[in-house]
């Protein structure tokens, strides 16, 4: 009877040891790896995870670094997931990322590239993303483009895994001499990865070199289909614009195609004088320089010489 309740003991002492082995050492050594793996699929290198703060079914990294040089980094990284389909699947349950801050820089022929991000054609597809939800809170993405100069973007977004689509939801904002702008994002990729993205723009402002727009409102629809150049459709509407330092109001336009292939068009009303209005139609296509075409409609000759005297 004694052995018998000495052999239990220690098959529980064992049971117990192997226990807090399995969640305490061997679940981070596979969260880590299940972390670069899926950061990977995501076209995201994880350079440096420091050591996590643990806890039953969850592992908190701080400070981790996405590229060498530490121009982008994470501040908090929590992963949740149940200890028996992590050890018997590798599976995560969710992801939660804050403070997430990206560099990278916008060349004169429009390529995108980021410290620590692989630019892939899709980065992210519905059979590679293998979580329940990833949460992106507090993230700022800092960029250098030839057009805008510095700009920074800060946004938060949401990607949940339905049955046959993964679900995106968010915000994007930006408050810059010239660029400003606050509009909420929306979207979805199904599983045959044909994808469509909404930015609801509420608010917006920019400056650019012969351009200029304030108070835009604008709907823009982008979608892809597996890896194929994205397609563009944006309407818009601007209160004030000025088109090489000629001011108009109440413009509205919209904008269809893709980044080599588009059409513009552009409708204002003139500022100062009554019953001038302008339209424009701009056009690029593959391997030809943009062309840009447009006519002044005047109510009468005295409406068109008010308007051309106010220019002076």
């Amino acid at each position: 009877m004694r052995k018998s309740a000495i052999a239990t003991l220690i098959l529980f002492l064992v049971f117990f040891a192997s226990a807090a082995y399995a969640l305490f050492v061997l679940s981070p050594q596979i969260v880590q790896e299940q972390v670069v793996e899926k950061f990977g699929a995501l076209g995201i290198n994880v350079a440096a995870l420091p050591a996590p703060q643990k806890r039953y079914g969850a592992l908190r990294y701080t400070d981790a670094a996405l590229d060498t040089e530490g121009f982008s980094t994470i501040k908090t990284l929590d992963i949740v997931y149940d200890p028996l389909k992590l050890l018997m699947l590798k599976k995560l349950d969710s992801i939660k990322i804050s403070g997430l801050s990206m560099t990278g820089e916008i060349a004169e022929d429009g390529a995108l590239s980021i410290a620590g991000w692989k630019n892939i054609p899709i980065p992210l597809s519905h059979e590679r993303f293998e979580l329940n939800k990833i949460d992106i809170a507090d993230a700022r993405l800092s960029l250098l483009t030839p057009f805008l100069g510095g700009i920074t973007l800060n946004y938060d977004l949401q990607i949940t895994k339905r049955k046959k689509n993964l679900e995106l939801q968010g915000r994007i904002n930006s408050e810059q001499k010239r660029l400003s702008l606050s509009a909420g994002i929306s979207g979805h990729i199904n599983n045959k990865n044909l994808w469509q993205t909404n930015f609801n723009i509420e608010q917006g402002r920019i400056e650019l070199a012969d351009i200029k727009a304030s108070r835009v409102i604008s709907n823009i629809q982008i979608s892809n289909n597996n890896g194929a150049e994205p397609k563009l459709f944006a309407e818009f509407t601007a209160g004030g614009i000025s088109m090489h330092n000629l001011p108009w109001q109440n413009a509205s336009g919209s904008i269809e195609g893709t980044p080599f292939n588009y059409k513009i068009l552009i409708d204002a009303k003139s500022t100062g004088a009554e019953g001038v209005e302008l339209s424009l139609n701009a056009e690029k296509a593959l391997n030809r320089p943009a062309a840009l075409m447009g006519n002044l409609h005047a109510e009468n000759a005295a409406a068109l010489v008010k308007y051309l005297q106010n220019q002076k």
